[in-house]
């Protein structure tokens, strides 16, 4: 496969997190498997590209916008109606672009679903989510393929929107690398006395989004710290929410007992996974479950909530309960927690479930996407195609 690819890569962070996580994976393996494909990287000026493959296939070109509705809308559409590009693949859902290039969209969450869980609707909010759907519904009916990462979020977008199965494939995500390994070779000890936590901990995610249904979470320890011996650590407290998170806990008489932790690196991360006692997410939403699934790949037993996405994704290795049901979560913390059988056997699963996944084989099904659209653009007519379109050399 010899052909030109354009990508935005303006979603790229030194933070790592979410579609930069997801990209930055697919780019390591595109590159290590291909190397005959010309890939133009769009990037933030202000990213740092040495951390991304270095080879001669690949070429990453700065730009002075990101993530906004110029570079969206005006100037990443130019660039491509003005170079010769057989495919541009849009790396989340939220890019929207006029063009005729053949394009490929990865769909990682719904939008309108994602809307509809939340809690609160203030104006700019409100605004924010009309201009996001309206983004959505237009660039959809563009795209010549659609990735999405699971059959729950395909399902999902097949039933809201007018869209043709056969243009949805999924292609599931993969917990990186780093977050792999023997837990006993990450110092756990070192982690726990770093949280003051060295009867052990619970991990969580608390970044103020609504849809990690943190509150429950502080409802079902309050019940149950008393029997146990971990703290609780909620990692990622934006600082607009800690105060918040405080009152909570000084409410439910537990902020001795909770540990409220900023945004961490990666490195940190790798060390809070691999000493957690347990992971806990009972998230209202999700696309696929990266956190959970990056959790398991350390070898910490997961409870999680029963919705679609986590029911594909973590299968029977997680422990699955009811989003709203505090005693069903107080149950399964405490069932593995307190017995450590169990707990052996919920590790045992977590490892065996994580690898299952596979960036390499994430980047393989990609890959056929893209010859696949490039492939169906050649086979049409000159009267059939996209004016601008472009083929096989």
């Amino acid at each position: 496969m010899s052909f030109k690819i354009a990508i935005d890569g303006t979603f790229l962070s030194d933070k790592g997190k979410g579609v930069s996580r997801y990209l930055h994976n697919l780019l390591v393996e595109l590159a290590r498997l291909d190397h005959l494909t010309q890939y133009h990287v769009f990037v933030d000026r202000k990213f740092a590209t040495s951390r991304l493959p270095q080879q001669d296939n690949f070429r990453y070109r700065p730009v002075h916008f990101r993530r906004n509705l110029y570079w969206k809308l005006v100037q990443f559409p130019s660039i491509l109606r003005s170079e010769h590009f057989d495919l541009v693949h849009l790396p989340a859902e939220s890019c929207c672009l006029k063009t005729p290039t053949p394009c490929v969209v990865t769909v990682h969450e719904i939008e309108r679903t994602r809307w509809r869980l939340k809690k609160a609707h203030g104006p700019s909010q409100w605004l924010a989510h009309m201009l996001s759907e309206g983004l959505f519904r237009w660039t959809i009916p563009q795209a010549r393929a659609i990735i999405a990462d699971t059959a729950a979020t395909r399902d999902e977008l097949l039933r809201l929107y007018p869209v043709e199965t056969q243009r949805v494939t999924v292609v599931h995500l993969a917990p990186d690398c780093t977050f792999s390994g023997d837990r006993s070779k990450r110092d756990p000890e070192k982690v726990r006395e770093m949280l003051g936590a060295k009867q052990g901990y619970i991990l969580s995610f608390a970044t103020g989004d609504s849809r990690e249904n943190v509150n429950i979470v502080l409802e079902t320890y309050a019940r149950v710290c008393a029997r146990l011996s971990q703290k609780l650590v909620l990692c990622g407290t934006k600082a607009h929410v800690r105060g918040e998170l405080r009152e909570k806990c000084r409410r439910h008489g537990i902020e001795e007992r909770v540990v409220l932790l900023d945004y961490v690196s990666d490195d940190v991360l790798m060390g809070l996974y691999a000493g957690a006692d347990l992971y806990v997410d009972i998230s209202y939403y999700e696309g696929f479950g990266l956190q959970p699934c990056e959790a398991m790949a350390s070898g910490a037993p997961v409870v999680a909530s029963n919705i679609p996405a986590f029911m594909e994704v973590l299968g029977s290795a997680a422990k699955l309960v009811p989003v709203g049901d505090a005693g069903a979560l107080a149950t399964a913390m405490t069932e593995i927690l307190e017995n450590q059988q169990v707990w052996q056997e919920r590790s045992r699963l977590s490892l065996e479930r994580a690898r299952e996944f596979s960036w390499e084989r994430a980047a393989r099904q990609t890959l056929a996407v893209y010859k696949s659209v490039v492939n169906d653009n050649k086979a049409q007519t000159p009267e059939e195609r996209p004016v601008g379109a472009s083929v096989f050399d």
